[in-house]
């Protein structure tokens, strides 16, 4: 979606339109727990929209914000999507930061090079 939109991006309106295409279902949005600090574009409209799910990230504070907003329980890894993609830019292996379906993935679909 976010692709054949082109230019800037917000989560909003990527999560209006696949709940257009598919308003039956329910919408989970997974972050990490540093997103949280950032200034999100319509966050109580997207609050309302979806449940927040919120992995924990080292030195990020987790706490609840709004009601529809979860804690996962998991390890902390120290990795992130923009590190990822840095790293798939400088032309750089993700294979041991992503699962072996994702790498194969990204390196045939040749994603954020």
């Amino acid at each position: 979606v976010e692709l054949r939109r082109g230019g800037l991006s917000y989560t909003l309106e990527t999560v209006r339109a696949l709940q257009q295409r598919h308003p039956r279902h329910i919408w989970f949005l997974i972050v990490g727990a540093d997103m949280l600090a950032v200034r999100w574009y319509g966050l109580p409209e997207l609050a309302r929209r979806c449940t927040f799910l919120v992995a924990g990230r080292a030195g990020a504070d987790v706490r609840e914000r709004f009601p529809r907003m979860r804690r996962l329980t998991m390890p902390t890894l120290d990795i992130s999507s923009s590190m990822i993609r840095t790293a798939l830019r400088r032309g750089q292996s993700v294979r041991y930061l992503v699962p072996e379906a994702v790498d194969r993935y990204l390196r045939r679909h040749r994603l954020y090079r």
